[in-house]
């Protein structure tokens, strides 16, 4: 693990490196989310930024929390379309079907 002992990650403040590793993803996707504002930036300085490990893990826990709820919503509202189009003779309505 690359996470070093030093005062700042004492401090809970990681490096994106340090973070990514943690993650699992690469160092590139900590700084797009977070220039994306989907977790925070910590500190700045200089060219290196630092992110509160607890921060970043709450952050990701409310984008998961709200991805999944927009595809419950939209898989709800599919099905509604769903049920309206059957019911009002569509053809997926066996009615129609009899025509053909």
């Amino acid at each position: 693990m690359l996470i070093r002992n030093s005062p700042l990650t004492h401090r809970g403040l990681y490096t994106a490196r340090e973070i990514a590793e943690l993650l699992s993803v690469e160092p590139k996707t900590i700084h797009n989310w977070a220039d994306a504002g989907k977790i925070p930036v910590a500190i700045r300085t200089g060219k290196t930024i630092r992110f509160d490990l607890d921060l970043v893990t709450l952050a990701l826990a409310n984008v998961t929390t709200e991805t999944q709820k927009a595809k419950r919503e939209q898989a709800e509202s599919r099905m509604a379309l769903r049920h309206t189009v059957v019911t009002n003779g569509s053809p997926a309505s066996p009615e129609i079907n009899k025509r053909a």
